[in-house]
C-alpha cells in the first residue's frame, strides 16, 4: 500500500520541504515506536509504503513548527493526505495570516465573480495611552508589531493551470511580538477594488503559542 501527500505552512500557504513523517499503528498515536518514516522534498510532498491495511496515526514534525497529526484508515492506497503546521510561537507572540483566494477561472473575473488581486491589511493597536500604532504594507514595523509578507493575486488567464498555486492564492502575515493587553482591531482594505469582497474567501488565522487559536471568516 501506498501512502502520500504534502504539508504545507498554516499561515503562509506555502510548500514545507525536510518535514519527517512518522506513522504509527492505531488512531491518536503520538508517542511511541514508528514503522515507517518519511521526509518531504522541496514541493513539500511524501511518499511511504505501508504493508497492511489499518488505522494509523501520521505525525509531521520540523523545527520551527508545532507538530501536526492525522489519523488515517488504510484500506488501499490513500494519495492525498494533506497536512498543515503552524508556526511555533512564544506565549508573548502571536502571528496574524489573511488568506484569500484561489483566483479562478477567466470568465469568472470577467463576470466579477473572481478573486480581488489586491487585499491590504491593517492592524491598528494602542500601546499607551497616549500613543497608537497601524501597521500595513508601507508601515511595516510599530510596537511590536511586523508586517512579514505583503501579497497579492495574479489576474486569471484563459487557463487556469497557467497560474501558479502561489499566483492564484494571496497571504499577508502580521506578527505581534509581544502582544499586549490592549484591543487590536484588523481591517481588510480591497485596494484595485477589480472584485467584491464576497468572492474573496477571505479568511483571518491567529497563531499563539498552542497554534490556531482563532479563524474569522468573511461575513
Amino acid at each position: 500500500l501506498t501512502l502520500s501527500g504534502a504539508v504545507t505552512d498554516a499561515a503562509y500557504g506555502t510548500d514545507l520541504d525536510g518535514v519527517t513523517l512518522s506513522l504509527r499503528h492505531n488512531m491518536d498515536t503520538t508517542s511511541g515506536a514508528t514503522i515507517r518514516t518519511a521526509t518531504t522534498d522541496s514541493s513539500g510532498a511524501f511518499t511511504m509504503d505501508v504493508s497492511t491495511h489499518g488505522m494509523y496515526t501520521l505525525t509531521a514534525t520540523k523545527d520551527g513548527y508545532l507538530d501536526s497529526y492525522s489519523n488515517i484508515a488504510l484500506a488501499a492506497d490513500s494519495m492525498d493526505n494533506l497536512l498543515s503546521m503552524a508556526p511555533a510561537l512564544s506565549a508573548d507572540q502571536m502571528l496574524i495570516a489573511v488568506q484569500w483566494g484561489p483566483q479562478l477561472d477567466f470568465m469568472s473575473y470577467a463576470n466579477h465573480q473572481g478573486t480581488p488581486t489586491d487585499l491590504d491589511v491593517y492592524l491598528k493597536f494602542a500601546v499607551s495611552d497616549e500613543s497608537e500604532c497601524m501597521v500595513y504594507h508601507g508601515r511595516d514595523t510599530c510596537g511590536g508589531a511586523s508586517l512579514l509578507q505583503s501579497d497579492s493575486v495574479a489576474q486569471p488567464k484563459w487557463f487556469p493551470d497557467d497560474l501558479t498555486a502561489v499566483e492564484k492564492n494571496g497571504v499577508e502575515v502580521i506578527m505581534l511580538d509581544p502582544v499586549y493587553e490592549t484591543e487590536y482591531s484588523l481591517y481588510v482594505r480591497n485596494t484595485n477594488l477589480d472584485q467584491t469582497f464576497s468572492t474573496s474567501g477571505l479568511v483571518a488565522k491567529f497563531y499563539g503559542s498552542e497554534g490556531l487559536v482563532k479563524t474569522v471568516t468573511l461575513p
